[in-house]
This record gives structure tokens, C-alpha cells and sequence, in this order.
């Protein structure tokens, strides 16, 4: 696999990272990330995005990797670490070679600290527990929301940008088709962790810190794919990453979100999304929840 042709753009108001992947049966596919003008300053410029995103894949066929430009000095230090922790999940994940033309070294800092948002429980949960520190949201556009469906991501940018307004905090909405490569390649639950550390490397020039939420239903249960043993790998020089959550449970979590009305208002915990809805209320995951919030007395304040 190589990885090449990485290049900024700049349209309509956004500017991103593209990169050309090229596998080893010869088929290539172009991946991007992109965000507002406005966070210009916050974005990398090198292969690093590219390498973390791709690295499920490369172990899932056994391909070795090869970078044709420069990647975070601290990320490839990390790398042999993450290999060797993801080999130990048995999830079928073999080790590689990862071949880099040139390392860069980050010299720009940051004091913004910034979390993942998705406007789900775990994510909420993460914020409102280090709300003190946390100025920014980071909503991604391309994970589980898919690019091609506008309609469901306008209903959802919405109530994350109100929340976002509301707390007064920043809201760096990232796009990217990450998503769509992983569909024909990978499973999602087993890669989604990757995903999320590519999108904090891309971002890495704008924050020094990024908290990425615990995605676990139960206290002590074996993590993979997100997991603190990783995650905290996927940094460079001046941002750290931190796994946050892992010492509750999901009933702890809604037992928490319940004193918050903006959370039960704009609670999102869906992933049929029938007809777009914003939480459907019939599918496995929202009943988990409902039962949840039933059980913290709190179903009635919940969207």
C-alpha cells in the first residue's frame, strides 16, 4: 500500500488534506479531511492523518505501508507500540512494515483543548466532567453520519451547534471519507478507533489537548479498537491525546447526564436513524437507552 500525492486544498469556504491510496492489487482510492477556513491554522500538513487511517486495513490484508512524505516524528516513534498492542486484541490485525520518506517534527502549540462530540452519552459525558478545561467540540461528518447523507447531518449539526453556542464553546466540524473507504474494506466497529486517532493528528496543530470518550456499556470490560492503551499514541510533539470515561458504566453516564436539561434535550444515541430521525426510538440502541434513562427516572426530559 502507498500512500502519496498528499496535498493541501482549498474550496468554498473549506480548505483540507487529500491523499492518494494506492493498494496492492493496483486499485487506488483518493481520501480527504476537511474543515472551515477558519481553522486553517489547526490543520496538519503531512501523511500522519493518512498513515493512522490505513493502518486497520494494511494489518487486516498484511500489506506493508508506504509513506511518499513526511510523517510526525512523535507518531512514528509510536508507531511500533501500536502495532504491537493492536496484534495482542486477536481480532485478526497482523503486523506490518511502515516505510516513511521523511519525518517532521511539530514546533507549533496550541492551548486550546478540544473533544470529540457526537452528541451521544459518552461524549456528553466526557465534556460535562472536564467542562472546566474543554473550549471546543470536535464534530465529524463521515463517521457515523455517512458524507453522502446531508439530510440527517443538517439535523444533527444543528443541535451541536446550539450546544455548542450555548456553552460558548468553539464547534470544528471536520469532513471526511474515511468512512466510505472502511465499508469496503473493514469492519467499522473494529476500525472506528483509528478513524478518530487520524482526525486528532490532522487537528494536532490547533489543540494541546483532545479527549476522546470511553465507548464501553460496563466498568473494567476488555476494550479494543478505542482503547487508553492506544489512543494516547496518535499525538505528535504537542498535543496529547486522553481516553476519557472508562471508570463508568453507561448507567453511571445517564445517571450523570440526567441533572444536565441541555444533554436530555439534545441527547443522540441512534445509529438506524429511520427516516433520518434523529433518535428513532425502536432500535436496539435507543431502547438500551430509554431503559436507561427510565431507570434514572429521567426518560421523560430525554428527546
Amino acid at each position: 500500500m502507498i500512500i502519496h500525492r498528499i496535498r493541501t486544498y482549498q474550496k468554498n469556504g473549506k480548505c483540507g488534506l487529500k491523499a492518494l491510496i494506492t493498494f496492492r492489487d493496483g486499485k487506488t482510492q483518493e481520501m480527504y479531511f476537511e474543515v472551515e477556513e477558519k481553522f486553517r491554522d489547526s490543520i496538519v500538513t503531512d501523511g500522519s492523518p493518512f498513515l493512522a487511517a490505513m493502518l486497520p486495513i494494511a494489518m487486516m490484508r498484511k500489506e506493508n505501508i508506504e509513506v511518499d512524505g513526511e510523517v510526525s516524528m512523535r507518531f512514528q516513534d509510536n508507531l511500533p507500540k501500536i502495532i504491537h498492542a493492536v496484534e495482542k486484541w486477536n481480532l485478526g490485525l497482523s503486523p506490518i512494515s511502515v516505510t516513511i520518506k521523511a519525518s517532521k517534527k511539530d514546533y507549533k502549540k496550541s492551548m486550546y483543548v478540544g473533544c470529540f462530540f457526537s452528541g451521544g452519552a459518552d461524549s456528553f459525558y466526557t465534556y460535562f466532567k472536564n467542562k472546566k478545561i474543554i473550549d471546543s467540540l470536535i464534530f465529524v461528518h463521515g463517521f457515523d453520519i455517512k458524507v453522502a447523507n446531508r439530510t440527517l447531518y443538517a439535523s444533527v449539526e444543528k443541535n451541536i451547534s446550539t450546544i455548542a453556542k450555548t456553552e460558548r464553546l468553539r464547534l470544528v466540524k471536520v469532513k471526511t471519507n474515511l468512512r466510505d473507504i472502511y465499508d469496503r474494506c473493514i469492519d467499522w466497529n473494529l476500525a472506528h478507533g483509528f478513524a478518530v486517532g487520524s482526525v486528532a493528528l490532522f487537528l494536532r496543530n490547533g489543540f494541546s489537548s483532545l479527549y476522546v470518550s470511553c465507548g464501553l456499556g460496563a466498568k473494567n470490560k476488555q476494550h479494543y479498537s478505542m482503547t487508553p492503551d492506544v489512543d494516547i499514541f496518535y499525538r505528535g510533539e504537542h498535543t496529547e491525546v486522553i481516553h476519557f470515561g472508562c471508570s463508568a458504566d453507561k448507567l453511571d453516564k445517564l445517571r450523570e447526564l440526567s441533572r444536565f436539561p441541555l444533554a436530555m434535550q439534545n441527547l443522540r444515541v441512534c445509529w438506524v436513524n429511520k427516516n433520518n430521525s434523529y433518535n428513532c426510538s425502536t432500535c436496539e440502541k435507543c431502547l438500551r437507552n430509554m431503559l436507561g434513562l427510565y431507570l434514572c427516572d429521567s426518560l421523560k426530559g430525554s428527546r
